[in-house]
């Protein structure tokens, strides 16, 4: 993974960004629209092993990118970040003028949270693709491992509460058509 990403919405601990600096990326920004969330990130990565490959800065997908952020970027990254019907247009409006020619959008998608399923229309009417990407073996087993110690420490009372005990998610590859694509993923959750 010799590439350089970028996080949208990572939150305050941006462990997508951890995690693909220790896989090899390049470089990885890691950004958030919340400045709390971005100072909070950039503890975290002064204490990954990677931290020489991760920075942490403001992006809200609103405003106008800078010309350094345009067509800079090899992979796009965000986890569970739709939760209204407008996050989905903001969310692909910002994502393709990031990506290089050739880049790929990476993204977990809430399949049952509101306005998460407006991301594959969106993506598709800029010329994308939807992939699922199979999660198997360690991963799989190490994320349900997570889930399990969240359940015993009571941190998904919260969700239960909001309704969100139920929250699939899909690992999503997005890449741009072209005539010899495979069938988009996308048309088969409608």
């Amino acid at each position: 993974c010799s590439s350089d990403l970028i996080e949208l919405g990572c939150g305050s601990a941006a462990m997508p960004s951890v995690a693909v600096s220790m896989r090899g990326a390049e470089f990885t920004l890691a950004t958030d629209g919340c400045p709390i969330n971005v100072h909070a990130a950039a503890k975290v990565f002064a204490c990954s092993p990677t931290s020489q490959k991760l920075a942490a800065r403001c992006l809200a997908w609103q405003d106008q990118l800078s010309d350094a952020d345009t067509c800079a970027w090899d992979v796009v990254l965000f986890a569970d970040v739709l939760y209204k019907d407008t996050g989905a247009a903001m969310l692909a409006g910002v994502v393709l003028p990031l990506l290089r020619p050739g880049g790929v959008v990476i993204g977990s998608v809430g399949l049952h949270r509101q306005g998460s399923e407006k991301i594959f229309e969106e993506m598709k009417a800029l010329g994308f693709r939807a992939e699922e990407i199979q999660v198997h073996g360690p991963v799989l087993t190490a994320a349900v491992g997570a889930s399990r110690q969240l359940r015993r420490a009571r941190r998904t009372d919260a969700m239960d509460s909001l309704g969100m005990s139920n929250n699939e998610c899909k690992l999503i590859r997005w890449v741009r058509c072209d005539d010899n694509a495979a069938p988009d993923m996308a048309d088969t959750l409608q």
